[in-house]
C-alpha cells in the first residue's frame, strides 16, 4: 500500500520520490484511524451486487465421488478453511464432514434426490438445544475461505446458530448466501447419532444393482460374511482383509476403466487412495445388507502448535464410509487406518511416506520447499499472520459488532446508537478537515519561489528600508541591490533566477530551489551585517 501510493503520488505530483514516499505515509497513517473506527462501528451491509467467477476459491469436492476425482486435488494448496480448536476433548483423527453419498450408479457414488429433498429441510438450533449441545459435545471456531459451494464443514453431528448457515438433520452445514467471502462461524458437534433408520433411509442406504454390478466383490462380500454374520464382526473382517492382502495408499493410482472397476481395484491393482477405498467398502457393506454411504469432506489439517488452530488444504481431502449398525448408529469405516495409518494423524503435507508422491503433484510454492528449514519457518509465519488478520478483521463480523455495540451502550434502541456512531464520524470528519485547514500556512505563489521573495522582502524591510506596496518582484530586487550594495550581487542572482522560473518557464529543479534558498540565506546575511555596521 505504502508504494502503490507513494507511486500514485509521484505520478500526480512530478516531484521527488521522497517526496510521494512521505505523503504516502503521512496519507495511510492519517487514515487507518478511521478505518478502524468504521470497521468498528460501521453497520455490516451485504454487497450490493457479486457476480460469481473463477477466482472464487474451489472446496476441491463435487457431488460426486469418483475414484480418481479426489486424487487431482493433491496439485492444490488452496486453503478451505481454519479450525480453532478451544477444548482439548477435541483429539486427531479429525474427519470434516460435508457432503453425504448415498445413491452408487456403477461407478460414482453421487447425493440422491431422496437427501436432496431431506437436506433442503431448515433445522434451526435454538438456545436450549444449543446450552445441551455445548454441554455434551465440543466447541470450536471456523473460518472459511470464499467458495463457489454452499458446503461447509464440521466434525461429528455439527451445529452452528450463525443466522447464514443451514443445519441439516444428517449434521452437515450449508451456507446460504454470500460465498464470495470469508466466514466465521462456531460449530457445536456430538458423535455420529445413533436415532434409528427409517424404512424410507434403510432402503435408500442399501441400493446396488446385484445383478450387474462387480460380481467378483460380491462374491467375496458374501464369503467373509459367511463366517462374521453380525454387522460388527463384518466390520472388523473387512479391516482385516484390507490390511492383510497387500493392499497400499498411493497418490498416483494405475487408470481403472470400463465396468466393474471395483472388482479391478480388489483383485487386480489393489493401490489407490481414500476414494478406491470408500467406493469398495460401501458397496460391500451394502452387498451383504449392512447400510453404509459414502462421505466427503477433509481429513487432518496442518496444527499451528503456537495458537492452537488447524489449516485445511484442498489436498486434505478425503473420502471415507459411514456403517449403519444396529443400536449403535453411524459409524466410521476408513481403510485409510489400515492400509496408511499415518495418514489419520496431521495433513497429507507431513505423510512421510507419500512425500515423494505428493511433492511431484504439487504445485510449485512455498510447501514445495518445506523441506528447507529456512523457507519453512517463512512459510508458517506468513501462514500464522494470514491466520490473525482472517480471525481479528474478517471474524469481526455483524453478530459480534453487535455484541460489542450492547456491551458499551446497553441495550438501546439501534437508531440512538446510529445517532450516537454518525455524530462520532462526523466529529471524526469535521476534526480531519479543520486539522487540514490550519496546519496549512497560506501562500501567496504557487510554487517556493514566491515564499522565498516574500521572505527576502519582509527581511529587508524589517531593516528599516521602506518599499512601494505595488512594487514588482524584479523592481525590489534593483531598488534593493542600490539600497545595500553589499547584497547587490545577491539581489541580482535572485532577479535573475525569479525571471528564468516566472517569466521563461524554466524548470524549478531541484538544484534551482537549493539555489534560491542558499540566496535568501546569504541575503538574510549580508543585510544583517551592513545594519550592525
Amino acid at each position: 500500500y505504502f508504494l502503490n501510493f507513494a507511486v500514485l503520488a509521484l505520478i500526480e505530483s512530478g516531484k521527488s520520490l521522497q517526496f510521494a514516499s512521505k505523503q504516502s505515509v503521512k496519507l495511510l497513517l492519517l487514515s487507518l484511524p478511521i478505518a478502524v473506527f468504521l470497521l468498528l462501528f460501521l453497520p455490516k451491509l451485504p454487497a450490493f451486487w457479486q457476480l460469481p467467477g473463477p477466482k472464487l476459491a474451489k472446496t476441491g469436492l463435487s457431488e460426486s465421488v469418483d475414484p480418481f476425482a479426489i486424487a487431482k486435488l493433491s496439485n492444490s494448496d488452496e486453503l478451505v478453511f481454519r479450525a480453532k480448536l478451544t477444548q482439548t476433548p477435541l483429539k486427531p483423527p479429525y474427519y470434516w464432514r460435508a457432503l453425504i453419498h448415498d445413491e452408487f450408479n456403477g461407478r460414482t457414488w453421487v447425493i440422491s434426490d431422496f437427501l436432496k429433498k431431506r437436506q433442503k429441510s431448515w433445522h434451526s438450533v435454538d438456545v436450549d438445544e444449543q446450552s445441551q449441545v455445548q454441554n455434551k459435545g465440543v466447541s470450536y471456531q471456523i473460518y472459511a475461505e470464499p467458495a463457489a459451494k454452499p458446503w461447509l464443514f464440521g466434525l461429528g453431528l455439527a451445529k452452528s446458530n450463525h443466522k447464514d448457515i443451514k443445519n441439516t438433520a444428517q449434521g452437515l452445514l450449508l451456507r446460504q448466501r454470500y460465498l464470495s467471502n470469508s466466514i466465521s462461524y462456531q460449530v457445536q458437534s456430538q458423535p455420529l447419532n445413533s436415532s434409528k433408520l427409517t424404512e424410507t433411509e434403510r432402503s435408500e442406504n442399501l441400493k446396488i444393482n446385484l445383478k450387474t454390478n462387480n460380481p467378483q466383490a460380491q462374491r467375496l462380500a458374501a464369503s467373509i460374511y459367511k463366517s462374521n454374520s453380525k454387522p460388527e464382526q463384518f466390520y472388523d473382517a473387512l479391516f482385516k482383509h484390507f490390511a492383510n492382502n497387500g493392499f497400499s495408499y498411493t497418490l498416483s493410482p494405475e487408470p481403472m476403466l470400463g465396468e466393474n472397476t471395483i472388482d479391478q481395484f480388489l483383485f487386480d491393482n489393489k493401490r489407490g487412495f481414500c476414494g478406491h477405498y470408500a467406493s469398495s467398502a460401501a458397496f460391500m457393506f451394502r452387498s451383504v445388507g449392512i447400510p453404509a454411504r459414502v462421505v466427503s469432506g477433509y481429513l487432518g489439517g496442518e496444527y499451528n502448535q503456537q495458537d492452537g488452530y488447524l489449516s485445511v488444504y484442498q489436498y486434505d481431502a478425503h473420502a471415507w464410509v459411514e456403517v449403519y449398525i444396529e443400536k449403535k448408529g453411524w459409524k466410521i469405516f476408513d481403510a485409510t487406518a489400515v492400509v496408511s495409518p499415518e495418514r489419520l494423524n496431521g495433513s497429507l503435507s507431513e505423510h512421510q511416506q507419500l512425500n515423494n508422491e505428493f511433492n511431484n503433484n504439487l504445485n510449485f510454492g512455498l510447501l514445495r520447499l518445506s523441506n528447507v528449514a529456512a523457507i519453512n519457518w517463512i512459510r508458517l509465519k506468513l501462514e500464522n499472520l494470514d491466520y490473525q488478520w482472517t480471525s481479528w478483521v474478517l471474524g469481526f463480523d455483524k453478530q459480534q459488532q453487535s455484541s460489542m455495540l450492547k456491551a458499551l451502550f446497553g441495550n438501546k434502541d439501534l437508531w440512538k446508537i446510529s445517532v450516537v456512531v454518525l455524530l462520532c464520524v462526523a466529529g471524526v470528519f469535521a476534526s480531519y478537515f479543520i486539522h487540514l485547514k490550519w496546519s496549512k500556512k497560506p501562500k501567496s505563489q504557487l510554487h517556493t519561489l514566491g515564499n522565498d521573495y516574500l521572505i527576502i522582502k519582509a527581511h529587508v524591510e524589517k531593516q528599516g528600508f521602506k518599499f512601494s506596496e505595488s512594487i514588482t518582484p524584479l523592481q525590489f530586487c534593483k531598488q534593493a541591490g542600490n539600497s545595500i550594495p553589499d547584497a547587490k550581487p545577491y539581489f541580482d542572482k535572485f532577479a535573475k533566477l525569479y525571471s528564468d522560473i516566472r517569466y521563461q518557464e524554466k524548470i524549478f529543479t531541484e538544484e534551482r530551489k537549493n539555489h534560491s534558498k542558499s540566496l535568501v540565506k546569504l541575503i538574510k546575511r549580508t543585510t544583517n551585517t551592513k545594519k550592525s555596521s
